[in-house]
């Protein structure tokens, strides 16, 4: 048996803050952390709100670490390319 197989990485179990049925949602911008929120985890479907002010093309996801992270969303803003840092395109 491998770590992997010992380890469930995407287990919402795995985010909870304490021993609170919370977990942190976050929205990442470019690699970045830009807004959190805590959410109850407790299997209800609940909505979720952020503002998150886009200045420059970008790519955006939510995360809940180390459970989930969405796909990302691309925002083409004026026309210019995404100019991720360096950082965010290897994945630290």
């Amino acid at each position: 048996m491998t770590a992997v197989d010992r380890f469930t990485y995407w287990d919402v179990e795995q985010a909870r803050i304490g021993d609170t049925r919370e977990v942190p949602v976050e929205i990442v911008v470019n690699g970045k952390v830009v807004a959190r929120q805590n959410l109850v985890a407790d299997g209800k479907v609940r909505d979720l709100k952020f503002e998150v002010p886009v200045k420059e093309s970008s790519w955006i996801a939510a995360r809940t670490l180390p459970a989930t992270h969405t796909n990302p969303v691309f925002v083409i803003v004026g026309g210019k390319p995404i100019r991720a840092s360096r950082r965010a395109r290897n994945g630290a």
